[in-house]
């Protein structure tokens, strides 16, 4: 053997793996074993494996290398072995586009190992059919054996090989980094330790197009856990089960990617980005979190604690983001359980997700700490007022409103619009409970600049302290928004959580109407002096609060209402006017042609016309203020009038109005016939009386004597 070829020279001081090779032609191989030091036991082993030539060999890459074809064993041998080496570049990964091999389980299968040696332990074994494979590795070179088991039968097998810059595969935990501009994506694929998961943490933001995508096992057709693009600031901490695929994607000139990866406690911590899920807390003497990343980028995320069960120093926190530096929303500390009160519901953007944080003290426990469900919606609330009136509600009404929602209500814009830009929009509300921080706000937005026109908030107002009625003109540039999102100011203790019954009003889109401020003033129907052509609803809001009186003194208002038209006297069907600052004030009894004064500063005038049956009625509706000084007032200080002074009613409200009046005596109760108009009703029973004995004294005489003429006298009989 003298003259055979030497294939290979290997020098071994140690015990570990050498890289496999193929021996060069066919004859025999001339092993050489030299040992310098015979002082010490030495072992030596070399495996020498026949394969098939027709499928084997070394492999090398320059970019990409396919190997394919329809492979069967001989008589002889049954293994394809390929030593793939990269030839410029620092990684090597391989895609299997498809491998089909025998039915039955006849012991065929596809191993892939990272390195150059056959006796390392395989990174990746195959034993089915597969399509669109991925198998990343950390090193220049690979060994990929196809075995052909006991069925000996045809194995179908196409796979590319690529090299890569950046990349690789990694165990327990590492560092993700992507330096260098690259246009093909970039795969790293992770293992985490033992009854470990898989955590990744982002170190740089992205910039440009760059994406990664997170796959919670080691391909491509693994569950999409979440993507950063390069809009994420926040980016989102990323919690998979024990394997995960990362892919960078469009990594821009001069950009660089940098996360980290550990394991951590496996059940704990978690992350999805499904648009609908549920999670169940149990105590486990650890903090525990769930990220949320929603990939669907718009609507809202409604979140919903089904279940709530806290020991002392217990706590479970929603955090809107993705990490621990998120706005708490919502706060909860043991002791607390569902029953002992609701909870709220808190609606997040979908866009930036959330974070839930449970802390338990208890371990080894069968209690369910919590039970959280949140569900993607396009809309929760808010939309546009598409008709002409209609009602405003905060989103669960009359329960409690959700915690962080932002609802806009705006006036429809359309070539059919709902509001012309004249148009006016009247509110009122008819319930208003909101906790602290939350409100009810009116905004102007004009050439993209939002204006503050009014806001409302408070808890628990009872009907007299609702808002007054409001009517703003422009109204298709008018927004009513609804925020129960956290405020600025630090909120009282216990009261991160405060929600409350919410609000409810009613809108109209109004062509006509308005406010009236000064000190007199007018208005009258659309069309005067002629009677309206189409129908209309008016409504005007008379307020003479701020008109200048003496000190200490009360302003009200005196009106005059005239009718017109040959239907004038029909006015009453149209015309409605509320005594105080709000249709929810009491109907003040109309009284045509006569003046007329108010209780308060304020009233609201309705004047809705029905043109269909083409009434012939106008209206002309004058008013002045009268100033009523500090000696006309009730003790409560609403203005006394003056038939309100000792008229035997409690006009004031504080019965002030009938104070240091002289009763009158109060008549007595006679009964039988004994009334106060005796006197005349016996006058005319005694003229009846009279006159009968006139008329008909003389005729009873008469017949009297006729009778009296006709009796015998009863004489005793003669002896």
């Amino acid at each position: 053997m003298i003259n055979a070829e030497l294939t290979k020279k290997v020098q071994s001081r140690d015990s570990t793996a050498r890289n496999d090779f193929f021996a060069a032609g066919s004859d025999p191989l001339l092993l050489k074993l030299k040992i310098a030091d015979t002082s010490s036991v030495q072992t030596f082993s070399l495996i020498v494996e026949p394969v098939l030539k027709v499928c084997s060999g070394p492999v090398g890459v320059n970019g990409s290398k396919d190997v394919a074809g329809n492979f069967s064993p001989s008589d002889r041998h049954s293994v394809c072995r390929w030593l793939v080496s990269s030839e410029q570049r620092p990684l090597l990964h391989a895609r299997v586009s498809s491998l089909r091999l025998p039915a039955g389980g006849g012991g065929d299968s596809l191993s892939f190992r990272s390195g150059g040696s056959s006796r390392t332990a395989p990174l990746d074994t195959l034993v089915n059919d597969v399509d669109d494979y991925l198998v990343v590795t950390s090193s220049s070179t690979m060994v990929v054996t196809l075995t052909m088991g006991v069925l000996q039968k045809q194995c179908e097998l196409n796979i590319t090989f690529m090299d890569a810059e950046c990349g690789g595969s990694m165990s327990e935990h590492g560092f993700l980094t992507v330096t260098k501009d690259t246009k093909e994506d970039v795969y790293f694929s992770l293992v985490a330790s033992p009854g470990q998961w898989i955590d990744v943490s982002s170190i740089s933001n992205l910039t440009n197009s760059t994406s990664v995508n997170f796959y919670d096992g080691p391909q491509r057709s693994s569950p999409l856990l979440t993507i950063w693009t390069d809009g994420d600031q926040d980016l989102t901490p990323v919690t998979g089960h024990e394997q995960m695929l990362v892919v960078v994607s469009s990594l821009a000139a001069g950009e660089v990617f940098n996360a980290s990866f550990s394991s951590v406690t496996a059940g704990c911590d978690t992350l999805t980005s499904a648009a609908s899920g549920s999670r169940t807390f149990t105590a486990s003497n650890q903090t525990c979190t769930w990220t949320v990343a929603p990939i669907l980028s718009t609507g809202t995320v409604m979140i919903r604690l089904s279940s709530l069960n806290l020991r002392d120093q217990e706590s479970l926190t929603v955090m809107s983001g993705v990490d621990s530096t998120g706005q708490v929303l919502a706060h909860f500390t043991g002791p607390h359980t569902l029953g002992g009160s609701p909870l709220p519901q808190v609606y997040i953007p979908a866009t930036p997700g959330f974070m839930i944080s449970y802390t338990s003290v208890a371990s080894n426990s069968s209690l369910t700490g919590a039970v959280v469900q949140y569900s993607t919606l396009p809309q929760v609330c808010g939309g546009e007022l598409s008709q002409p009136n209609g009602m405003i509600q905060t989103p669960n009404y009359p329960n409690e409103y959700p915690l962080n929602a932002q609802c806009d209500w705006t006036v429809k814009k359309s070539d059919e619009m709902t509001a012309s830009p004249s148009s006016l929009l009247l509110l009122s509300f008819s319930s208003l409970s909101l906790a602290q921080d939350h409100s009810i706000s009116v905004l102007r937005t004009q050439e993209k600049k939002s204006q503050l026109v009014a806001k409302y908030g408070g808890l628990n107002q009872s009907p007299s302290k609702l808002p007054n009625d409001l009517i703003l003109p422009g109204a298709p540039d008018l927004t009513v928004a609804f925020s129960s999102q956290p405020g600025v100011t630090k909120p009282a203790p216990g009261s991160v959580n405060q929600v409350s019954g919410g609000a409810s009003l009613n809108y109209w889109i109004l062509e006509c109407g308005g406010n009236l401020t000064t000190a007199d003033g007018f208005f009258t129907s659309p069309g005067y002096p002629k009677p309206p052509t189409k129908s209309a609803l008016c409504v005007w809001i008379l307020n003479v609060a701020d008109v200048k009186g003496p000190k200490n003194s009360t302003n009200i208002l005196s009106f005059d209402v005239k009718a017109e038209g040959k239907d004038a006297k029909l006015i009453g069907q149209y015309l409605k006017i509320y005594d105080g600052p709000s249709m929810r004030s009491p109907y003040y009894p109309l009284s045509e042609n006569a003046t007329n004064l108010t209780r308060y500063d304020s009233i609201v005038v309705v004047f809705d016309f029905d043109a269909k049956s083409k009434p012939d009625i106008r209206l002309n509706f004058t008013y002045q203020t009268k100033i009523c000084n500090s000696s006309e007032l009730c003790a409560n200080g609403i203005c006394m009038h003056e038939d309100w002074k000792c008229n035997g009613n409690d006009d004031c409200g504080d019965n002030s109005d009938e104070h240091g009046c002289i009763v009158p005596p109060k008549p007595q109760s006679y009964s039988g016939w004994v009334k106060v108009g005796w006197v005349p009703g016996c006058l005319i029973i005694g003229l009846f009386l009279g006159a009968g004995l006139v008329f008909f004294g003389p005729i009873v005489v008469r017949k009297i004597r006729n009778r009296s003429a006709s009796y015998n006298r009863m004489e005793e009989p003669e002896a």
